[in-house]
């Protein structure tokens, strides 16, 4: 069983960490349900503007623990690199970059934005 870390964006622009196994579950929980954290509870709605995979619950929370260490500033630019490479990543063939980018998370992350994953028979060129 894989489970991810995530960062959430607040209402007031604060950013909160977790971990879960269904990050579809856990932010509609953030958002609607009692079961959402504390923190979030009062700074509704929260959007997932950060995640990565961790292979064992044990991984996930020491990561999680060095994300929550991070200053507001190291967490946008981590935010940030993750958003540069997604954006990069319409720019070129999933085949030709699958070695900088595990697939099944950006299929995932697709399936979350509810974005059709694209043909990864097809070669797209890259934008010029």
């Amino acid at each position: 069983m894989s489970y991810f870390v995530y960062i959430l964006e607040c209402s007031d622009k604060s950013l909160y960490t977790g971990i879960t196994i269904d990050i579809n579950k856990r932010l509609k929980e953030h958002n609607t349900s009692d079961k959402g954290a504390k923190y979030t509870k009062a700074r509704r709605p929260v959007k997932l503007v950060y995640f990565e995979k961790s292979p064992t619950r044990s991984s996930a929370s020491k990561r999680e623990y060095e994300i929550k260490k991070m200053s507001r500033i190291k967490k946008i630019q981590l935010i940030d690199k993750e958003k540069a490479l997604y954006n990069n990543f319409w720019s070129f063939s999933p085949l030709i970059v699958v070695g900088r980018i595990d697939l099944i998370k950006y299929d995932y992350l697709l399936s979350i934005l509810n974005f059709p994953a694209p043909n990864k028979n097809i070669a797209i060129e890259p934008k010029i």
